[in-house]
């Protein structure tokens, strides 16, 4: 009479030619209790019997159940986890390239931090040192050369 997952269950009675609606469900001490009630909360039921029956359905169908290892989920994420060892390279090679930074002429050094750092564009530059487009560029070229040369071990 009932579905292990339904809290009650709803039928439909002819009683003297007349349709009776009906609710049953389990009291606390598991007795089997029925009430009549009117169509309008006997369709509500119904039709929330319905919805979750194809919530139940697409729950079924849609959930992975399948348990995953640390591995598994690891292997099948979206993005790869960085390695301890990338990590301390990548950390070595930031630190080089501050130092590598810092170690240019001041003049080379603000060029080439207001290019690829605050990301100005050469003109404007150009426009703050006082300088033309030619030697900003020349200067920019030559800090990101000196730059490459201190870190071609990571390149």
């Amino acid at each position: 009479m009932y579905k292990e997952d339904m809290i009650y269950q709803h039928r439909v009675e002819m009683i003297g030619g007349k349709e009776h609606y009906f609710i049953s469900f389990f009291d606390v001490h598991n007795n089997v209790v029925s009430l009549e009630v009117n169509r309008k909360i006997y369709l509500a039921l119904q039709e929330t019997n319905r919805i979750e029956t194809r919530i139940g359905r697409s729950d079924r169908r849609h959930i992975d159940k399948t348990i995953y290892s640390d591995r598994d989920v690891y292997t099948r994420a979206a993005f790869e986890y960085d390695t301890t060892e990338k990590l301390a390279v990548e950390n070595e090679r930031n630190e080089k390239l501050v130092l590598a930074i810092e170690s240019l002429p001041p003049v080379q050094r603000r060029r080439f931090l207001m290019f690829h750092v605050h990301g100005l564009l050469l003109k404007d530059i150009a426009v703050i040192e006082g300088a033309t487009i030619a030697p900003v560029h020349r200067s920019i070229q030559c800090a990101e050369k000196k730059i490459r040369k201190m870190l071609k071990k990571y390149y």
